[in-house]
């Protein structure tokens, strides 16, 4: 009847497709604090793949504490599919049972840049103009979520960006093992460097070496 239905409506469930990937990716952004990327991939198959379990997803997470990230993964979860990833929390739900979340955080990839620049004759190099060029190094690359690659391309676009004065820009990439390592000289590359979605870019002023040539 009218009155039933009206009684039922508090308690009904709302805001259907909770468990879809955006409704995930966007919980977890709006709700816990701290959060800068969240992203998921799913495995809706009956085979593994990479590494994947049949008929799973992975949540990599870039921020928030981990209590905080699998309580709501575990809220917005679909009844059934299993959690891939290699972050596990273990919490008692509402009826004492002992729940296990997974999910991953992303590894770090630290680079070092190296930019060797001309001037312009016809415009004028700012003061400090190597300063402005690596604080928008290290804003650019350190801004990439996980999944997003390293351009040495883009990143000689923003040099032009942030400075005028520039002739010719060419920046080159390497991968390091911790930041502050010695670059090695014959890995540099101008090359696009591919991160996966569990991977994420990272670069410090110190790797960076900026020369006018």
């Amino acid at each position: 009847t009218d009155d039933e239905l009206r009684q039922r409506i508090p308690t009904a469930a709302t805001g259907g497709g909770k468990a879809t990937i955006p409704s995930i990716e966007s919980t977890l952004l709006g709700e816990v604090s701290g959060i800068t990327s969240a992203k998921v991939t799913e495995n809706d198959t009956m085979n593994v793949v990479a590494g994947m379990p049949a008929k799973s997803y992975e949540v990599v997470v870039v921020g928030g504490t981990d209590n905080d990230v699998a309580q709501v993964i575990w809220d917005t979860k679909p009844a059934g599919i299993e959690l891939h990833g290699s972050t596990s929390v273990s919490f008692s739900d509402s009826d004492g049972i002992i729940r296990t979340v997974k999910f991953t955080r992303p590894s770090v990839v630290n680079f070092a840049v190296k930019v060797d620049y001309t001037l312009y004759d016809e415009e004028l190099f700012p003061t400090g103009g190597e300063d402005t060029m690596n604080a928008a190094i290290v804003s650019f690359i350190n801004g990439l979520t996980n999944d997003q690659d390293v351009i040495p391309k883009r990143l000689a676009s923003e040099m032009y960006r942030v400075v005028d004065g520039l002739d010719d820009v060419e920046v080159e990439v390497q991968v390091i093992a911790s930041a502050g390592d010695v670059p090695n000289g014959a890995s540099w590359q101008g090359s696009k460097y591919s991160l996966t979605s569990t991977q994420t870019a990272n670069v410090t002023t110190a790797d960076i070496l900026i020369t006018e040539v």
